[in-house]
């Protein structure tokens, strides 16, 4: 247990590192900070969204991996996670090692408390959005260290087998812990897209220069939640339907800039997703044209065969032609790129 919970700590924390500097270095235009670390005096809490998509299938050993999932998505709702800042920049005469950048320990009150140094444009921005930090019921393990804010997760799990097995329990009707999955994972997406409206709403009421912006926001995030409904509900057990993971994977994009993806080894049908969401980014953002050929060229060229090569020390997926044929056809490596021989 304690390996499932560190390796979603692990997840956990650099979604935190890659969301807030993206949006603090942007100047937050989308008003992601300000909904994570809303001040505990507000009438609506904040909180970070985590999106996390899933590729495992539902049978054999990749069901006992999908249980261990479910626990640490669940899990990581309840972790406290405390943003820190030097008191001084000027490191004491004593100060032997550098300070520590991230911190996890258990409060007296059983709860896991992550401690996270923040600096430049991050903590300017936490220490004036955020107000009185409530106590934890620990101080930070360094004296130079000062609490500035704090947020929790709504971490979000949704889930869709893309390989042969999940074929096969298609066909043998073992794909129920998937669709239990996806039915949870809405509806925590449904309540954090409710309490990021009424934060937005809020926070327009602050700042009427906000309110149109606002205003289009919350209608995007209700569109693509309808669409991310629409494909959860229609959901036949004996398919792969794939508009589950891209509709959710789409509404957490906009509302929190980020998601993540994972498969059994986050070298090859993750490799897959990645360069597919890629993909997508770059018609969605820059209007590309060929957007087959533009993919193709990403699990060809692109660094996730990088990946691989550093993985398994050869430059092909782990794929032999059958796999190949069983997965969907957006998730399909190109000719050459792919070999059974490869080490998993």
């Amino acid at each position: 247990v304690d390996v499932v919970l560190a390796q979603a700590l692990g997840l956990a924390g650099a979604h935190l590192d890659i969301v807030l500097s993206a949006a603090a270095n942007d100047g937050d235009p989308s008003g992601i900070i300000q909904r994570a670390v809303r001040p505990t005096s507000q009438s609506t809490v904040g909180r970070l969204l985590i999106g996390i998509e899933c590729l495992l299938s539902t049978l054999n050993d990749e069901q006992g991996m999908l249980e261990d999932l479910i626990v640490a998505t669940e899990w990581l709702s309840t972790v406290r996670f405390r943003f820190l800042r030097q008191k001084s920049l000027t490191p004491s005469a004593n100060e032997a090692s550098p300070l520590p950048r991230w911190t996890v320990r258990r409060a007296e009150s059983g709860s896991i408390i992550v401690d996270a140094l923040v600096e430049g444009v991050v903590a300017s921005m936490l220490a004036t959005l955020a107000g009185p930090e409530p106590d934890l019921g620990t101080e930070p393990t360094h004296p130079d260290l000062v609490p500035i804010a704090t947020t929790r997760l709504d971490a979000v799990l949704f889930s869709q087998g893309i390989n042969e097995w999940q074929t096969m329990a298609n066909n043998f009707g073992t794909s129920a812990l998937q669709t239990e999955i996806n039915a949870k994972g809405l509806e925590a997406l449904k309540a954090h897209v409710e309490r990021a409206s009424r934060i937005a709403r809020e926070l327009a009421l602050e700042d009427i220069a906000k309110a149109q912006h606002a205003d289009q926001q919350i209608k995007q995030w209700q569109d693509l939640l309808k669409l991310a409904t629409d494909a959860v509900k229609d959901a036949n057990a004996a398919m792969k339907n794939v508009h589950v993971l891209l509709t959710t994977a789409d509404l957490c994009r906009s509302i929190v800039g980020s998601h993540c993806i994972c498969c059994k080894s986050g070298k090859d049908r993750t490799s897959m997703a990645v360069t597919l969401e890629q993909t997508r980014a770059l018609s969605r953002e820059l209007g590309i044209l060929d957007e087959k050929h533009v993919c193709k060229l990403l699990r060809r060229h692109g660094i996730r065969r990088v990946n691989v090569l550093a993985n398994t020390h050869q430059d092909k997926y782990a794929f032999n032609a059958l796999q190949v044929s069983s997965l969907p056809r957006v998730y399909r490596p190109p000719k050459g790129t792919y070999s059974g021989s490869t080490a998993t």
